[in-house]
């Protein structure tokens, strides 16, 4: 290597110290196109094997998977994919996974519980598309009764599948008390280095708990997520925190809010972390906006905003309080900008739910400027069509409804608007 470097044979080094290098891209072209022509059809997927393997050894998982593909080894890929997979999730490395996922056709995909998982991982965090994650939860549970796994790894891999129908039956039709022994089971089972996993436990669980309306379980059960922080791998970590934002995000517990997400920033010094971040981020942006303090409520929502391609959940809600903001400081075509921007984030992700959401929002800002007149056939028809979810969230769609009608000032639509609330708040008192 040295030689060929001072001989200026189409060799770049990639660090200072000499240890790696790379070919020139031509010469590296001129390389593979030599390879196509001189060798068999049959020995290059052979040599491929053998880098793959060299790659696994030696640590570098990505480059690995690259060259298993590359060598038709699905197998093999999908091995490595199961073995690393948690690794990059529990450092919040998704975009990564994305593209890992992205390198099996759709037929591997859908016989492999292991890239299943992660694509109903994405559905909920990045789309929350909760039609399609239960589809695929059912497709997961069907393929443990077809596929013959290692029994240990199929327990974890279906302790995994319950932590997300959790999370599934919370957004749609909620059933607290089901979807709390779906975390206490899958708590039982997860690896304690499934880090990320377990805490979608302590989360759900404990708005689970909430639900029910015993609030006081639901923060001892928090405190038992947040010991498991201190002594994650590679830790300490703050994820779990996330459950008690949601908690006190729910009970109007300002001041827990405002620390759990100084928490969450304060324990996500190193870099990445950037959805623990978002959600950190998010919740001192809420805090601070509902005490008025705008300038702090922008500062914490901007930042989530600004870097929404890596927590994508966060961002649409930290939206909408910078487009409060601009709107209360008489700014209302930077409001109707920063929303739009947030619609065309969602139709990016094509995340049906945060459409929705950022539509709906256009509708409420349209009442606060005058312009919701004609809206009252949407809000109309939407009621009629109105499902309640729990309300964990800074916005929630349905309480765009009345507002719209008593916009209107009709006796239709008063009426309409008077039954509305009626059913929002024997909605809100039944899930406390």
């Amino acid at each position: 290597l040295q030689e060929c470097e001072a001989a200026n044979v189409f060799m770049i080094p990639l660090d200072d110290s000499r240890q790696w290098f790379r070919y020139h891209h031509l010469f590296r072209d001129f390389l593979q196109i030599t390879l196509g022509e001189s060798y068999s059809p049959e020995t290059v997927p052979s040599l491929h094997r053998r880098a793959s393997a060299w790659f696994a050894e030696h640590g570098f998982i990505e480059e690995a998977l690259q060259h298993a593909v590359s060598a038709g080894d699905m197998e093999t890929a999908v091995k490595l994919v199961a073995l690393h997979r948690h690794e990059l999730i529990n450092q919040e490395s998704y975009r990564r996974l994305s593209r890992w996922l992205g390198m099996f056709p759709r037929e591997i995909i859908e016989g492999s519980p292991d890239l299943l998982l992660i694509q109903a991982r994405f559905a909920l965090t990045v789309r929350l598309d909760i039609v399609e994650l239960y589809q695929l939860v059912g497709k997961i549970d069907a393929l443990f009764d077809n596929l013959d796994l290692e029994p240990e790894h199929a327990q974890c891999l279906a302790a995994e599948n319950d932590a997300l129908r959790a999370a599934a039956l919370f957004y749609n039709d909620p059933d607290p008390q089901t979807s709390l022994t779906s975390c206490k089971n899958a708590l039982e089972v997860l690896p304690v280095d499934w880090y990320i996993m377990r805490s979608y436990c302590w989360m759900f669980g404990a708005v689970a708990l909430q639900l029910i309306g015993d609030l006081s379980s639901a923060y001892e059960w928090i405190g038992q997520g947040r010991r498991e922080d201190l002594t994650a791998p590679d830790g300490p970590m703050a994820r779990n925190a996330a459950a008690e934002g949601f908690v006190n995000l729910i009970a109007a517990n300002l001041t827990g809010l405002q620390y759990s997400g100084e928490i969450m920033l304060g324990g996500t010094k190193k870099s990445g972390f950037w959805e623990t971040k978002g959600w950190g981020n998010h919740f001192l942006a809420c805090a601070h906006y509902y005490r008025n303090d705008l300038d702090l409520a922008q500062h914490h929502a901007q930042q989530t905003f600004n870097n929404r391609y890596y927590h994508p959940s966060a961002n649409v809600d930290s939206a909408f309080i910078l487009v409060l903001i601009q709107q209360a400081r008489g700014k209302p075509d930077k409001a109707r900008e920063i929303l739009q921007t947030a619609l065309d984030f969602a139709n990016e992700l094509r995340s049906p739910p945060y459409i929705f959401m950022v539509q709906s929002f256009q509708a409420e800002l349209a009442v606060m400027q005058g312009r919701a007149r004609g809206l009252v056939s949407w809000a109309e028809q939407l009621y009629t069509q109105m499902q309640l979810t729990p309300v964990h969230t800074f916005y929630s769609p349905p309480l765009t409804i009345p507002k719209v009608l008593l916009a209107s000032d009709t006796a239709d639509g008063l009426a309409i608007a008077t039954e509305c609330l009626q059913r929002i708040h024997e909605y809100a008192e039944f899930t406390h």
